[in-house]
């Protein structure tokens, strides 16, 4: 027993040294992954300790908003904007809690009530500048006009005048052409897809939308009778923007987002984007007619061929019969 009460606390004392080895090098692995980023060393003493005393930024992004980003599967989001959110992770000592929020009109008033902390694609307006601050663009894509392809004109946004046109509930696009484009008569949808059906269905003459999610919808959704004007005056210019009582936060974002590199850049848009998609692309109706058509004349070239083929097996036969009478008669 006397031996025994000396073992044991030697055992303590062994498994809490052997803990503290343990967890040595997983710190000082997490600290080097920040310190090898120049973002880190452009923070002031004092933005470092606002990071630890604030390690989670709640962000809500838009779930039906691809390439950008959308919710691809449940609670789990994708798209540009959360690529460059994952490389801003590595270049900062902080997470960032992704919120799954129902739609873009929740996203926006959670924000203007501080119940999220930052939104991780968004343009600036007059409106939301209000209430948060933003970076300088990650990307930015022009705004296109979608329309009926059946339209002999072209279409820009000044021409819409009179005209019914989609614009999605508390996009950057329906703030710019109430302001820009009054005389426009917007009609407002719930996202992109009812919005692009309406145009297509001829219930609206038109859509103002960014021509990175423009394409991939129109491609998505098969639709087959739009087509894309690209001549406008608004780009979206697309940001973080983080709430407005916390300066420090967007000088933060501002630094880490001004340290991405072209190619990081290049890299993160080349994933999502391809600039070949907003070309003229063949319409799947077309390819299935090419294909049926192609079918139907290869089996009347066989059925021909055949015809061909028993005339002259007829005609060679009946020359034969004919030239074997002619030699039975001479014998």
């Amino acid at each position: 027993m006397p031996a025994a009460k000396h073992i044991i606390p030697v055992l303590i004392a062994l498994l809490l040294l052997g803990n503290v080895f343990i967890n040595l090098p997983q710190a000082h692995e997490t600290s080097a992954n920040h310190q090898d980023d120049p973002t880190l060393a452009s923070l002031t003493p004092k933005e470092l300790q606002w990071l630890k005393a604030h390690p989670v930024i709640k962000v809500a992004p838009d779930t039906d908003f691809p390439p950008i980003e959308s919710l691809t599967r449940p609670d789990t989001f994708s798209g540009i904007a959360m690529d460059f959110l994952a490389l801003l992770e590595k270049k900062l000592p902080v997470h960032f809690d992704i919120i799954n929020l129902k739609n873009w009109d929740e996203v926006m008033r959670q924000a203007k009530t501080r119940q999220i902390d930052m939104l991780s694609a968004a343009v600036p307006t007059p409106e939301r500048l209000q209430f948060m601050k933003f970076t300088k663009p990650f990307v930015e894509f022009p705004a296109v006009i979608v329309a009926r392809n059946d339209t002999n004109k072209p279409r820009r946004l000044h021409s819409l005048k009179g005209m019914r046109v989609a614009v999605v509930s508390n996009y950057a696009a329906a703030e710019y052409m109430r302001e820009a484009y009054a005389d426009t008569d917007l009609i407002t949808v719930p996202d992109i897809p009812s919005g692009l059906r309406q145009v297509s269905f001829g219930k609206v003459d038109a859509m103002i939308l960014n021509i990175a999610s423009a394409t991939h919808y129109i491609s998505k959704e098969g639709i087959t009778n739009l087509q894309i004007f690209k001549d406008t005056d608004f780009i979206y210019d697309l940001s973080f923007a983080s709430r407005s009582d916390w300066p420090i936060l967007a000088d933060i974002l501002a630094k880490a987002t001004e340290s991405i590199t072209p190619a990081e850049r290049k890299e993160i848009i080349d994933r999502w984007v391809h600039l070949q998609s907003t070309g003229w692309q063949i319409p799947t109706w077309l390819i299935i007619t090419l294909c049926m058509l192609l079918i139907s004349a290869t089996f009347t070239t066989i059925i021909m061929w055949n015809r061909t083929l028993r005339k002259q097996v007829y005609l060679k036969t009946h020359a034969l019969q004919h030239e074997l009478s002619e030699r039975q008669k001479a014998e």
